[in-house]
């Protein structure tokens, strides 16, 4: 996946996922990091999870419950993506192309 292609805020989104990910010490981004990537991007997705309630302070305290922090520190500029986070960004590449067509 080259992340270039993305829109800037995907981008925007995927960095703040990673930094997220780097702080629980998890080596990998998840879907859990990329909610919290959304929510600090600031954009009208964050508006839109912040009016029903979702906030970073309740995700972090669930990350910290259910998953807890690694002992992976990054190794290199590689983001290792899960499954469904891979889907996610595809499906993001996919939507932004469609857009370009058009």
């Amino acid at each position: 996946m080259e992340y270039n292609k993305l829109t800037e805020r995907a981008q925007v989104v995927i960095l703040e996922a990673e930094n997220e990910s780097e702080k629980f010490k998890h080596g990998y981004v998840g879907t859990e990091h990329m909610l919290l990537g959304i929510l600090k991007e600031d954009g009208y997705s964050a508006e839109l999870l912040k009016k029903y309630g979702v906030a970073s302070e309740n995700i972090i305290t669930m990350i910290q419950r259910y998953l807890g922090y690694g002992d992976t520190k990054k190794s290199d500029d590689n983001i290792l993506l899960t499954p469904r986070t891979k889907r996610l960004v595809d499906e993001n590449h996919r939507t932004k192309r469609g857009r370009d067509d058009m």
